[in-house]
């Protein structure tokens, strides 16, 4: 892979693993929801920059522990909206983002070449 082309040749990168990346987003309940969510996409990533998530999804593994009784709850819509809100304005993903799909911008994420090919949110 060509790693030189983002940010004017002047990028440095470094890998990081799927599996990795999926086990801190849905283990790590003290994080932040929103790193969690960004997290969830490295690790769901597609060669077009596209993680896809089925209706409901993202609110069952950004999953909650309850302080008081240690029930697992899954994480509201509304933590979810908000969540993916703020990676929007600090500009992490894509504005189309939603919470079927979270794109990730091409100058963060290195890509294989090939056809784009949209994931069902974004046809």
């Amino acid at each position: 892979m060509d790693f030189g082309r983002a940010n004017g040749g002047k990028a440095k990168w470094v890998a990081m693993g799927r599996d990795w990346a999926g086990f801190v987003a849905t283990s790590n309940f003290g994080l932040p929801i929103y790193f969690r969510m960004w997290m969830l996409a490295m690790s769901r990533i597609d060669r077009h920059g596209h993680a896809a998530f089925v209706t409901g999804e993202l609110s069952e593994l950004l999953a909650t522990v309850d302080k008081g009784t240690g029930e697992v709850r899954p994480a509201s819509a509304s933590g979810v909206d908000k969540a993916l809100a703020k990676l929007k304005a600090d500009r992490l993903v894509h504005a189309d983002s939603t919470p079927r799909c979270i794109r990730l911008p091409r100058t963060a994420v290195q890509f294989p070449r090939g056809a784009v090919v949209y994931c069902q949110p974004h046809k």
